[in-house]
């Protein structure tokens, strides 16, 4: 989030989507979708911005080519899903415990299609299911490195920042049992989660840039049961990752994702017949962002691309994320 630019922690959703084979096109299909941001959290993940209103807008697409079954085989597939969505950050005033806290609230609305073969591609249009960050607490410990800077450099937060928050999702978005696809899974989601950020002076020659910035984010999921279908996924752990350069106003590098359902789904309270049907997936991808100012308010552009190169119980995925934030 700007030097703290805006982190996505003001964005949710999830890149990943599973995707239920039931050839009875009269049951519905559940999915599975990690709660948090639209294509995960990278640069600046443990950061939380200035004290204010911070709004974002996201549009993404995704491409499903293929469905890993329960063994990691390639089903043949076809379909995609296309979003757009805005959200809105509240930093607090103030510390509390040396650091700042902020909520966040997401909505947005998507068309998502996806077919095995031989069955035919099902569509859904609609408003998806409301994300939240409750509440997230963030503390940023300067370096040496950070405290020695001349007022001539631009300020790097050299040193490492932690974040722990908590997720909500709330059932809000078009469902239907009768669907085969749909656009919210019909069940509260609740992801505690911790994130870290470091960032030291770059060991490369300057030309790739000054300063150097790991990330992480971990998510615990769980989840409530589906009342209509009596199905509730098992948890899940999820990690976004981003590993990236800063160069003047510019970050690039690598951002993924890496995802395992721990429990077994159940049906009326018994175990998937599916060995439980467990999700798995890692996806990694490049991202480019760029800070810079309107006016007088800072703002930042991130577009960020994912492809999945594993899974299991899960659609494989190509999908790009551009996302754009500023101060209200």
């Amino acid at each position: 989030m700007l030097g703290t630019k805006l982190s996505p922690g003001a964005l949710c959703g999830a890149l990943v989507i599973a995707i239920g084979l039931q050839a009875a096109a009269v049951q519905a299909a559940e999915s599975i979708a990690a709660t948090g941001p639209i294509g995960g959290t990278d640069i600046n993940a443990a950061f939380l911005p200035p004290e204010g209103l911070w709004i974002t807008a996201i549009g993404a697409t995704v491409g499903f080519s293929d469905y890993y079954d329960d063994h990691g085989n390639e089903l043949s597939s076809r379909g995609n899903d296309t979003l757009g969505g805005i959200g809105v950050l509240y930093s607090y005033p103030g510390t509390f415990y040396g650091g700042q806290l902020a909520s966040t609230f997401f909505t947005g609305y998507e068309r998502l299609c996806f077919g095995v073969d031989p069955y035919k591609k099902n569509c859904s249009s609609g408003v998806k299911d409301i994300y939240s960050d409750v509440l997230m607490w963030s503390r940023y410990f300067p370096s040496a490195a950070a405290l020695s800077q001349s007022k001539s450099d631009i300020q790097r937060p050299f040193g490492t920042a932690v974040l722990v928050g908590l997720g909500l999702t709330v059932p809000t978005g078009n469902y239907s049992k009768d669907n085969v696809i749909n656009n919210s899974a019909n069940f509260w989601g609740f992801s505690p989660n911790i994130a870290l950020t470091y960032t030291a002076p770059s060991p490369l020659p300057e030309i790739f840039g000054d300063a150097v910035q790991l990330n992480g984010r971990l998510f615990y999921h769980m989840y409530t049961e589906n009342k209509d279908t009596q199905y509730q996924t098992g948890s899940v752990v999820s990690l976004d990752w981003a590993a990236v350069m800063m160069k003047g106003q510019w970050q690039y590098g690598l951002a993924g994702l890496m995802y395992a359902q721990l429990g077994d789904d159940r049906i009326d309270g018994i175990v998937h017949p599916n060995n439980g049907n467990r999700s798995e997936v890692i996806g990694l991808g490049p991202i480019i962002s760029r800070d810079f100012t309107m006016g007088d308010r800072p703002a930042n552009i991130t577009i960020k691309g994912i492809q999945s190169v594993y899974g299991r119980n899960v659609a494989k995925s190509t999908g790009v994320f551009v996302r754009f934030s500023t101060k209200f």
